[in-house]
């Protein structure tokens, strides 16, 4: 869930398709909503939902937070592992290249 920059709204995102989403072909969509927090109201749906398209749809949702007012980062969790494990490999494969010519790789840059 994000909330905005100014505090009056709150986006919750759905960790899932929902059962109409994907009998119309949207099973990787994930549905936001929008939801008025203003102080001195109670919260209410104000009718606004937008969709986000999962890499792949079997990913699990790490983090949505909101950057500004029109855009969000999602950190789909799945996605990123497999990212950070694909970075871990290209270092050993290059420090395993560089030893077969007798150069040693650094540790950090």
């Amino acid at each position: 869930m994000a909330i905005s920059g100014n505090g009056k709204y709150l986006y919750p995102m759905l960790e899932g398709a929902t059962a109409e989403d994907t009998a119309a072909g949207l099973g990787s969509d994930l549905r936001i909503y929008e939801v008025s927090i203003d102080r001195g109201s109670p919260a209410a749906f104000t009718g606004e939902i937008w969709r986000y398209r999962m890499e792949h749809p079997g990913n699990s949702l790490g983090d949505f937070i909101a950057v500004n007012d029109h855009q969000f980062l999602v950190d789909e969790a799945d996605l990123r592992d497999a990212r950070l494990a694909l970075a871990q490999a290209t270092k050993q494969v290059l420090a395993n290249g560089l030893g077969l010519i007798g150069v040693s790789a650094p540790e950090s840059m």
